[in-house]
């Protein structure tokens, strides 16, 4: 659903779910309603967690003991 007509010139989806959200690093959207405005701050940080998980595996990875 759209609730404003933003455009962003770089960035992606990422960019405007953060402007959903209210994230610090965008303008806010003034017209999404609160409860979606929850599930994207939700959703961001389901994702800011699965790449902080990725980053660990990658990092306790040694090739020389994975059989």
């Amino acid at each position: 659903m759209l609730y404003c007509a933003k455009a962003f010139t770089s960035g992606d989806i990422n960019r405007f779910k953060q402007h959903l959200a209210g994230n610090k690093e965008v303008e806010q959207c003034r017209k999404c309603p609160l409860d979606v405005h929850h599930q994207i701050i939700l959703n961001l940080q389901v994702n800011v967690e699965k790449k902080r998980r990725v980053r660990e595996m990658k990092a306790n990875y040694n090739q020389y003991s994975a059989k």
